[in-house]
């Protein structure tokens, strides 16, 4: 008994204690470092996707270069057209007029799929539809991209749509 009244350390229980408590806190700020990096990938990834939509679209905004796409490009006779983004750039603006489009198109795209930190997949896709249905308005067009990248663990994902008219 001289032992428990001594009171010259720490008891058993009390070191188990302290270690249980000490081995749940570095578990949890490890897993909140491994959530706020991955939060940052992603974030970043969103970003780059984001990025590169606006730059097709700043590209498509100018009157003269969507006309020229419109008109000489591609086949949207059917009030739809629909491409991956790569085989778009590659082969629907390979005869266009103006060689400058093309070359805009390809250095946009080059500009993101060789960056190493956006894994940029090539399923990505164009749509441009004909929207006949609204009153007093021609030439409108409404173009939707569909952004897609590998994560390492699932699959990115980034949507966005506009309205552009050709006139």
């Amino acid at each position: 008994m001289n032992i428990l009244k001594k009171e010259d350390g720490f008891t058993l229980i009390e070191m188990i204690i302290s270690f249980t408590i000490i081995i749940i806190l570095i578990a949890t700020f490890s897993r909140a470092v491994l959530v706020g990096l991955k939060s940052e990938v992603t974030t970043s990834n969103l970003d780059y996707a984001s990025s590169f939509s606006a730059s097709i679209f700043d590209f498509l905004a100018d009157a003269n270069n969507f006309k020229n796409i419109i008109e000489n490009e591609i086949d949207i006779s059917s009030g739809k057209y629909e491409n991956k983004i790569d085989d778009f750039i590659e082969n629907d603006l390979e005869f266009t007029s103006n060689p400058d489009i093309k070359d805009d198109f390809v250095s946009i795209l080059k500009n993101y799929t060789d960056n190493k930190r956006f894994n940029y997949l090539n399923k990505s896709k164009i749509v441009i539809e004909e929207k006949t249905d609204i009153d007093r308005v021609d030439n409108l067009y409404r173009i939707k991209l569909f952004i897609y990248w590998q994560e390492k663990d699932r699959e990115g994902k980034y949507k966005i749509a506009t309205m552009i008219g050709a006139d």
